[in-house]
């Protein structure tokens, strides 16, 4: 039965997420409501996390990318440290370089307000890990599923040192009174 609903779900995955994206903009009301769902808490030292919808289904996409590079390709993975290194690598700079990029291309646009609003929500998308989602896409299109994990794994790892680092360079997109107020620029830039 498993085996059955797993190729189901591989065989249709396209297809099933444009129908789960276009139910989440015609009726959002239950993927709101299994947002706030909870079945408890996990407590860590003096640390709680919730065991949320939205944890738990992220748990299990992670898990069945988990499973299903097998322990063949774990053995594997000094083979691909550069395509770890150069992904990592470029889901730093490309995102960094598109912000600067739409920067220079909305210079010209008539609201500079809209234009640095836009910029702060680049900034912080770009700024954020690798989407553990890019596994069951690597998945389906019969990528490497040891590479996937690891930049999920891994960029999750340095994003206390790449989110800021990235906001911050970032912020030297913004102009004039919006790059003083940038929050991780030091506020003496002219």
């Amino acid at each position: 039965m498993f085996e059955i609903v797993s190729r189901f779900f591989s065989k249709n995955f396209v297809w099933l997420l444009v129908t789960s994206y276009f139910l989440a903009a015609v009726a959002p009301q239950p993927g709101l409501w299994l947002r706030q769902v909870s079945i408890g808490e996990i407590v860590v030292r003096e640390e709680s996390a919730a065991l949320s919808a939205p944890t738990l289904m992220l748990a299990l996409l992670l898990f069945n990318a988990g499973f299903g590079t097998g322990k063949v390709s774990f053995r594997r993975i000094k083979e691909r440290v550069a395509a770890l290194s150069s992904g990592i690598v470029g889901n730093v700079l490309v995102p960094m370089a598109f912000v600067f990029v739409v920067s220079g291309a909305l210079h010209w646009w008539h609201s500079r307000d809209e234009t640095q609003n836009i910029l702060v929500g680049l900034a912080l998308v770009v700024s954020m890990p690798i989407a553990g989602s890019s596994t069951a896409w690597s998945q389906n299109a019969n990528g490497d599923l040891t590479v996937s994990l690891g930049l999920v794994i891994l960029s999750t790892l340095l994003s206390p040192l790449t989110t800021p680092l990235m906001l911050h360079t970032i912020g030297f997109a913004a102009s004039g009174e919006y790059r003083q107020r940038w929050p991780l620029l030091p506020t003496a830039i002219p």
